[in-house]
């Protein structure tokens, strides 16, 4: 089902980016999925904390999904839909970004109980955190 919707959304509901001016955004079709993830993600190459990077993927990806200045997606009790306009949809393509940038999974569990931007950040570094202390599997036997 999460697959379905995925593709369904990219299909006929194109991502919205602001140019490098910033004054007016532009169109990137479903074929572009791949320049999408090749785009910069903010600044937390080595700098700052677990929590500060997944704070800001966060923010990065909602303001790439949604074409909204990145200072809109940065307020924590922004309600998503309501204030930045993610529709289920929309938020399924946040979280695909998310996984995409971080190595994560995010199960539909943890998509469905979010409301806000912080249950959204909360939810990420969360898996972040887990997925960094769990040893890899032994794939050898």
């Amino acid at each position: 089902m999460h697959q379905l919707l995925r593709l369904l959304h990219a299909a006929h509901r194109p991502l919205r980016q602001r140019d490098r001016t910033g004054d007016r955004a532009r169109e990137i079709g479903p074929a572009d999925s791949r320049r999408r993830a090749a785009l910069p993600y903010g600044s937390h190459g080595g700098r700052g904390s677990v929590s500060d990077r997944t704070a800001t993927s966060v923010v990065v990806a909602l303001a790439l999904v949604t074409g909204r200045p990145q200072e809109t997606c940065e307020r924590p009790d922004a309600v998503l839909e309501h204030e930045l306009g993610v529709d289920s949809l929309a938020l399924l393509e946040v979280v695909e970004t998310l996984q995409e940038r971080l190595g994560i999974a995010v199960p539909d569990e943890v998509t469905a109980r979010v409301r806000t931007v912080a249950d959204l950040q909360d939810a990420v570094r969360s898996l972040v955190t887990a997925s960094a202390t769990t040893p890899p599997k032994d794939t050898s036997s």
